[in-house]
């Protein structure tokens, strides 16, 4: 059960749909790497987290700092060379 104070993120991501609850004060940078962490993807890959066209960033900010709607639906991208 969620608590008052998480955000439920729906993630598009290179493994398909993922969702889950995240405090509202953790970073972006957390939040990538919980997702990376439980889908299980490639450590060496870099990822950004988008909100429709606009990147969160920077990854050090916390989730609550971007003013999402709650449940928020969000991107996971894989960027970098070989992507």
């Amino acid at each position: 059960m969620n608590k008052p104070s998480d955000v439920q993120l729906e993630f598009a991501t290179p493994q398909g749909a993922y969702s889950a609850a995240f405090d509202k004060n953790t970073s972006v940078h957390d939040v990538i790497q919980q997702v990376r962490t439980a889908l299980q993807l490639p450590s060496d890959a870099a990822f950004e987290l988008w909100f429709g066209d606009k990147r969160l960033e920077p990854e050090t900010r916390p989730l609550n700092s971007f003013h999402l709607p709650n449940p928020a639906k969000v991107t996971l991208l894989a960027t970098g060379s070989g992507v």
